[in-house]
């Protein structure tokens, strides 16, 4: 009987796959679009080194036009700054700086076009919410109270630094209109929005709460002054009489002694 082989030892090693040496799909891409690439390198460069160099003279613009407005003091100057850089945020402030001369001088309405011209042409300022609450303090001076209410909505809506004291200027209106509801809703607003962000507000819009339901003080009338005491009038006629000298007791006469 002849011994059988294993079949382990019949089986002979066969590869199960060629490994391919030749260029990857990548290599191949690089190879056939190198110089693409490196232009597009070369112009991400460019554009990176031109965004760096705008965005600094941009920043050099603003710093300059900050400066400028900042020292003008006059209208004059004021103007011919706000003309100058009117296309950075800085025009925002001239106008500004020019509404508030105008209030002082007494030209309320001039004060007033210039800060609606202002939130016309720069919607998205920083400082917007400063400039609708400065509205509504001049709409209110000059009685204007539905002009003013609509200001401080648009400043409490600003969700910015003066959002508080908009809510407390739009509940003391409404208490000066009876609407003790709607005024105690504004107040508590201050508290439930902006109460971590504006604590010293939240003290405020609590005293003014207190407010609510009270009423308000009566003016009265002063009475007229009593006339003041006129110096009397001498007639005309009188004569000038001169004062007379002050009168001495004569001296007391003396006998003489008798002759003898």
């Amino acid at each position: 009987m002849s011994e059988k082989e294993s079949p382990q030892e019949n089986q002979a090693a066969s590869p199960i796959g060629e490994i391919a040496h030749g260029p990857s799909g990548f290599d191949a891409f690089l190879d056939a679009h190198q110089k693409k690439l490196m232009i597009i390198g070369v112009l991400l460069v460019l554009g990176v080194v031109s965004y760096v160099i705008v965005s600094g003279l941009q920043q050099e613009a603003r710093a300059t036009a900050a400066a400028e407005i900042s020292e003008a003091s006059d209208l004059p100057t004021l103007r011919e700054a706000y003309e100058k850089h009117k296309s950075t945020p800085a025009g925002a402030v001239a106008l500004d700086k020019i509404a508030k001369i105008q209030w002082q001088d007494q030209r309320h309405g001039e004060a007033i076009e210039t800060l609606e011209s202002l939130t016309s042409e720069y919607p998205e300022h920083p400082f917007l919410g400063s400039v609708h609450l400065t509205l509504g303090n001049y709409h209110r001076e000059l009685n204007q109270l539905d002009k003013a209410k609509a200001s401080y909505e648009a400043a409490a809506a600003s969700n910015s630094a003066v959002s508080s004291t908009a809510l407390v200027a739009l509940g003391d209106l409404s208490l000066r209109e009876d609407a003790s509801d709607e005024a105690d809703t504004l107040y508590g607003r201050v508290s439930s929005e902006f109460g971590q962000r504006h604590s010293d507000f939240k003290q405020i819009a609590s005293t003014h709460e207190k407010l609510v339901g009270t009423a308000a003080p009566t003016e009265i009338t002063p009475a007229p002054e009593p006339p003041k005491p006129t110096s009397p009038v001498l007639n005309p006629t009188t004569p000038d009489l001169r004062p007379l000298p002050p009168l001495t007791p004569a001296p007391a006469s003396i006998p003489s002694p008798a002759q003898e």
